[in-house]
């Protein structure tokens, strides 16, 4: 995230397997990013998934990033009730 300032292999030490400042790709199909990128948000290609944006408001109108869409998913813990999301999830709706 963009409060992440240690090194990586202070992040490998905590437990981290992968560290990336760029996006990475998942199963050939999902993009996970920490910042979204409008860009990619209707890219039939990928599922992209980030977060960042936390509590901002996300009604239509308010906010450039809504909480989900026809293929992208934001997973910022204030928008998923505070519970972890696995990929699973959207592996099946895929």
């Amino acid at each position: 995230g963009n409060h992440d300032h240690f090194s990586v292999s202070c992040y490998e030490s905590m437990g981290f397997e992968t560290v990336s400042k760029k996006p990475i790709i998942l199963k050939e199909r999902f993009m996970l990013s920490h910042a979204p990128r409008p860009d990619m948000l209707n890219n039939s290609d990928t599922f992209y998934i980030f977060g960042h944006i936390h509590s901002k408001p996300h009604h239509e109108g308010e906010c450039e990033f809504a909480t989900h869409g026809d293929n992208y998913q934001c997973v910022c813990v204030e928008r998923q009730k505070y519970r972890p999301v696995k990929i699973v999830e959207f592996d099946e709706a895929q």
